[in-house]
């Protein structure tokens, strides 16, 4: 192919997704989803109706167990079917979710709507990993750029656009879902561009039975989890703090809804004191600074790593316990916020670590089976812990302390192994190797990171989106991919 050619593909391409991913994920509603779900029908905020308890024990688990559901089905079907038809699946199932809750008025419809969010949610891989099938390997940190920044733009403009509409009363909570529908029509529109214009991939995987490609990853899953210890515990907190920020992002609005209806603070909604687009828009932008801080640092991770991710998942722990007893909003904002900076800090030294632990063409691999097992947790909470059918049926409040020890017992485990590696390798010298010298530095850096990137975009999903809380499943899915 000619370079002039090329340079119009790859051109193409970018600016054909990058739309297509602003629009998909500029939703103003999003943020306000819990508000909009539990308001009154006849308020001038023409909610659903629906109590608290009810969203977060009936409603949002159904995009939980979709997701993974859907997620074990669309991997391998990603690679067999190739990635256009599955962009266009992502679009219509964000066009459903939007459209159920427009005129979608039953709890059963509302189930339905999580149902298809969950399904979009795992459908996002193919928009994250087709670019990277079509354009030459030298403008892989281009497109990641391009494609990362459009979503962080999308999503932090609609926080703040969203705050600015509803204080000043210029939408109210069902307005700003049509202006959401409209975006996300938009993005259907471009979804069929990409179908019809854009070219197709040359994916050998298609020419493989599902049956095969399930057997290989079962041979890669006991390879790299059974005869590899470092990238076993690597991938065993990742998993884990995944299932983490997941589920604490579910729930975080349900959390805020709780607080607002405490004495003394009903006029929150009254008077649209409600301040969730900021913050969540304010989260995504602290969250990716304090992921690129980790591009600044030098620190010997495998040697300061465990230690590390113990103190921050302290941090965690204490965090969520503070949110669980708040009386105010601002107190659960900020610790929403703190929270949101602290995983993205360790979710990039994770990832890193097993990143210098697997061999270049297996990134994607590794970060699946571990999605796996992080939504396989997620479900299993849900299930005993929220669900209304589980065993436990927990008050929100209840939920983010039992939230709060999970992160005390991770900094526990870590903790432990930490202070035995250090030991192992003798304090002093640890101390006196804290900081990597060049070599060791560039030694590590030479690890393509532009191919970690891509697969924790494609499992979205901050977030994190996470997912569940439809606004909230946006924020997980962000936060697996900030770094």
């Amino acid at each position: 192919m000619a370079i002039g050619t090329q340079r119009k593909l790859w051109v193409l391409v970018t600016g054909l997704l990058c739309s297509f991913g602003f629009f998909k994920e500029f939703k103003p509603s999003e943020d306000y989803l819990n508000a909009y779900i539990t308001a009154p029908k006849n308020a001038s905020d023409s909610g659903l109706g629906f109590s608290n308890d009810v969203a977060y024990q009936e409603i949002y688990p159904y995009s939980t167990y979709a997701f993974l559901i859907a997620a074990f089905l669309t991997f391998p079907v990603t690679d067999a079917f190739l990635y256009k038809p599955i962009i266009v699946l992502e679009g219509f199932a964000y066009l459903s979710t939007r459209v159920l809750l427009v005129w979608g008025t039953s709890l059963h419809l509302q189930q339905l709507a999580q149902v298809t969010y969950g399904i979009a949610s795992a459908t996002e891989i193919a928009y994250y990993a087709y670019i990277y099938t079509v354009v030459p390997t030298d403008r892989y940190k281009q497109v990641t750029s391009y494609t990362r920044t459009t979503v962080l733009v999308s999503r932090a403009l609609a926080g703040y656009l969203a705050q600015a509409f509803y204080s000043t009363g210029t939408f109210n909570l069902k307005e700003l879902n049509y202006f959401s529908l409209a975006s996300v029509t938009v993005s259907v529109l471009l979804s069929f561009l990409v179908l019809l214009i854009l070219p197709n991939t040359n994916n050998c995987a298609c020419n493989r039975s599902l049956k095969k490609i399930a057997s290989d990853m079962w041979k890669d899953f006991k390879k790299f989890y059974f005869e590899q210890p470092m990238l076993f515990k690597w991938s065993l907190w990742w998993a884990f703090a995944t299932c983490g920020v997941l589920q604490v992002g579910n729930y975080v609005q349900n959390l805020w809804k709780h607080i607002e209806e405490l004495p003394g603070n009903e006029h929150a909604l009254q008077n649209r004191h409600l301040y969730n687009g900021a913050v969540e828009a304010t989260a995504t932008i602290c969250a990716a600074g304090a992921a690129f801080i980790i591009s600044l640092l030098k620190v010997n991770w495998p040697v300061w790593g465990e230690f590390t991710i113990a103190i921050f998942s302290l941090v965690d722990a204490v965090l969520l316990l503070v949110a669980s007893s708040a009386d105010t909003l601002w107190v659960a904002y900020i610790c929403h916020i703190l929270y949101r900076m602290s995983y993205s800090f360790l979710i990039t030294i994770a990832s890193s670590q097993i990143a210098f632990n697997v061999d270049h063409g297996n990134f994607a691999l590794i970060f699946g089976f571990n999605t796996f097992i992080a939504l396989g947790m997620q479900s299993l909470l849900t299930f005993v812990l929220v669900d209304k059918n589980g065993p436990l049926e927990l008050k929100v409040t209840s939920q983010f302390v039992i939230y709060s020890g999970y992160y005390y017992f991770l900094s526990l485990l870590f903790m432990f192994v930490g202070v035995y590696i250090l030991t192992k390798r003798g304090w002093c010298m640890s101390v006196k190797n804290c900081w990597m010298d060049r070599a060791r530095l560039e030694e590590q850096t030479s690890v393509d990171y532009t191919n970690l990137r891509l697969f924790h975009d494609s499992i979205s999903s901050e977030s994190t989106s996470s997912e569940e809380n439809i606004s909230s499943s946006d924020s997980e899915k962000e936060l697996l991919t900030d770094y």
